[in-house]
């Protein structure tokens, strides 16, 4: 039955039971996705502002354009 699950979910079997590990030892709190890794962002928050401004401005100046550039 966990291997018909894995593969619909489409994980591997160390990955579902490392989640089935997690959630035996914490509950739903164990499948909660942590992500807590990676690099840190090098944009200050107003850097990162402007740029969702910027790209938000962009996706609806090219609404309705016929695709040619």
């Amino acid at each position: 039955m966990l291997r018909k699950l894995l593969n619909w979910l489409g994980v591997t079997k160390a990955t579902g039971y490392a989640w089935l590990k997690r959630w035996n030892s914490r509950g739903y709190e164990g499948i909660i996705p942590e992500f807590g890794g990676g690099r840190p962002f090098k944009l200050t928050e107003e850097q990162k502002e402007e740029l969702y401004r910027n790209a938000q401005g962009k996706r609806m100046d090219n609404e309705g354009s016929s695709g040619s550039h």
